[in-house]
């Protein structure tokens, strides 16, 4: 089964009034307007998306959104779900994005008639095609994502990704962002809306989630390839992160 599956794709054509609400929802959804406009709330953040653009409403969140001042709305939708979503939506930066603009809407587009016709017609080998163009398609958010967060963010990002198996400080992140300690923080908090340490844990456990899936290292060994010496800090930051032992979610995800 692929590590991350498109499980559902609509086209919707909504008019004044009509809205979808959702308390901690279990999959990852792409909403991309194709005309009209869409108002969002999700969690404390709320906007606008408009034709060309794509709304990502994430996985635990609380989200409503509805037709905009345009009176009426045209989108497409796509749901994702998998045992690879949540690390390959931490690795690209996407976990803190709400709305994505894209330099060029048509290419996407295509990616999302291409998932809604595969679901409608199901030919042999549907599945891994579905899986690629979901991938095409978070790459896509990624590339577009990325340009909008500021270079020192991208570069504290980067320096993080490159130290998993060592424990930099706060200090060490922000020069290699060129920030000082408290700028570091506040713009890790605006973009990303978390801190830089707990940003740093979280990839961490998704390098993990990755390793307990697909590799045949022992518990002790992914923890060490993760920053941690001692098997039992990692097993307790592991679960409580996920809520899982590690052994726990290997056995679910074999």
């Amino acid at each position: 089964m692929p590590p991350i599956r498109v499980i559902f794709a609509i086209v919707s054509r909504w008019g004044p009034g009509d809205f979808y609400a959702q308390v901690n929802r279990a999959v990852v959804s792409f909403n991309l307007v194709t005309k009209g406009n869409m108002f969002f709330r999700q969690g404390s953040h709320r906007g606008t998306i408009g034709p060309g653009e794509l709304f990502i409403a994430h996985k635990g969140r609380e989200q409503r959104f509805e037709t905009g001042a345009a009176g009426f709305l045209h989108k497409r939708s796509i749901m994702v779900q998998g045992i690879g979503l949540d690390a390959f939506m931490q690795v690209t930066g996407l976990t803190g994005v709400d709305r994505v603009t894209f330099d060029n809407p048509a290419r996407v587009t295509d990616l999302f008639r291409r998932c809604y016709r595969l679901l409608r017609d199901k030919p042999t080998g549907f599945a891994a095609e579905l899986y690629l163009l979901a991938c095409a398609l978070i790459n896509e958010c990624c590339q577009s994502s990325a340009t909008k967060y500021p270079p020192s963010v991208r570069a504290a990002i980067e320096f993080l990704e490159q130290n998993l198996k060592k424990n930099p400080k706060l200090p060490a992140i922000a020069a290699a962002a060129g920030l000082s300690v408290r700028n570091c923080v506040r713009l890790f908090r605006l973009h990303l809306h978390k801190s830089p340490r707990s940003f740093f844990i979280d990839l961490r456990m998704d390098a993990a989630k990755a390793m307990l899936m697909h590799s045949g290292l022992t518990i002790k060994q992914i923890g060490i390839e993760v920053g941690y010496e001692d098997q039992f800090h990692f097993s307790a930051q592991f679960k409580l992160r996920t809520g899982q032992s590690p052994r726990a979610f290997r056995r679910e995800h074999l």
